[in-house]
């Protein structure tokens, strides 16, 4: 049954609102009679409250507030640490489910052949633009809903031969479930190692394809990212998807999972949009932030890096400007 198979873990910190819905979401969901595990990053709102209150909602329902605020990276792997069943979902606090779409999910953790199942696409991103998801074909992107490679069990090698960007879909820690045992020492020792430059999960996918696992990937999106993921300096992200590269050992594989923090926006804009980014939060080495990850890109990427140095001139209150009125663009 799916309740002795899988465990959920809900990472949250000072994001009561949003909890509670989740909570209430996941007790009218298929997954309310699994084991959940609430990790409280030592939050000082309402959170408490709102754990108390659902706790009889749900047959197995654990709580663990730690003493200090350890960060959401080093909470997600103590989630990582925690989980003892067969599968493990770890879930963050602010985002939407679709349980209508879980189906397939479901009978796939059951079956226990998928080392992965996978259940959320880039094209669904946050993001929703002022209220309206962006729609991508699936004929350009395979991976959304719909596209040729959902609704299938399919090896690691393949998907990323086929161009699916296993990094950014998993690098979304709520898009999937996977086989703790698929997590040993060595997977979590360097996963602690990285979890300052942001993206923890990376041993785990990097095994996964080495591994030529499994995989299966629904056939809609589960789970969708919310507007309050935004992160405010894009120069972290950028910066820190850039240095967690250096995990991938395959000369190839690492130059995809490069190139996928540039995808459809390009380096120009990218590098463009860090700056912006931490110029406004009043960064003041964002020149040196940018050149340390200067030698994972390629010579052509590299030079467009360079024109774009020139950019760290500008006054920093046109930077403000800039970010209010991009940001206000966007819907957020």
């Amino acid at each position: 049954m799916l309740k002795n198979k899988l465990g959920l873990y809900l990472v949250t910190y000072n994001r009561a609102a949003s909890l509670q819905n989740t909570l209430e979401a996941l007790a009218k969901s298929p997954f309310a009679g699994c084991r959940l595990t609430i990790l409280d990053n030592c939050s000082s709102d309402g959170t408490a409250a709102v754990c108390a209150a659902y706790a009889k909602r749900f047959p197995d329902f654990i709580v663990r507030r730690h003493e200090r605020n350890i960060t959401g990276n080093y909470n997600y792997l103590r989630a990582v640490e925690m989980a003892d069943t067969e599968y493990a979902w770890i879930l963050c606090d602010d985002d939407r489910y679709d349980f209508g779409a879980s189906g397939d999910v479901i009978a796939a953790v059951e079956e226990g052949t998928a080392d992965a199942v996978l259940f959320w696409s880039p094209s669904s991103r946050a993001v929703s633009r002022q209220g309206r998801m962006e729609a991508i074909p699936s004929s350009k992107m395979p991976f959304s809903p719909g596209g040729p490679v959902r609704g299938k069990m399919l090896a690691a090698s393949w998907l990323v031969a086929e161009g699916i960007p296993l990094h950014t879909i998993m690098s979304f820690w709520p898009s999937c479930i996977f086989r703790t045992s698929c997590v040993d020492s060595a997977c979590l020792h360097e996963a602690y190692g990285i979890a300052s430059d942001g993206f923890p999960v990376f041993p785990l996918i990097n095994k996964l394809i080495a591994a030529n696992a499994n995989i299966y990937y629904s056939v809609g999106d589960m789970v969708t990212a919310t507007a309050g993921n935004y992160r405010a300096v894009y120069l972290d992200f950028m910066a820190g998807w850039l240095k967690t590269c250096r995990t991938i050992k395959d000369a190839r594989l690492r130059t995809d999972a490069v190139s996928q923090i540039f995808q459809g926006k390009g380096v120009v804009k990218s590098v463009a949009r860090s700056i912006m980014s931490a110029r406004a939060a009043g960064y003041e080495f964002v020149g040196s932030e940018l050149l340390s990850v200067f030698p994972l890109l390629g010579w052509m990427d590299r030079l467009k890096m360079l024109f774009m140095l020139p950019l760290l001139l500008v006054p920093r209150f046109v930077w403000v400007r800039l970010e209010r009125a991009w940001l206000s663009r966007r819907g957020y």
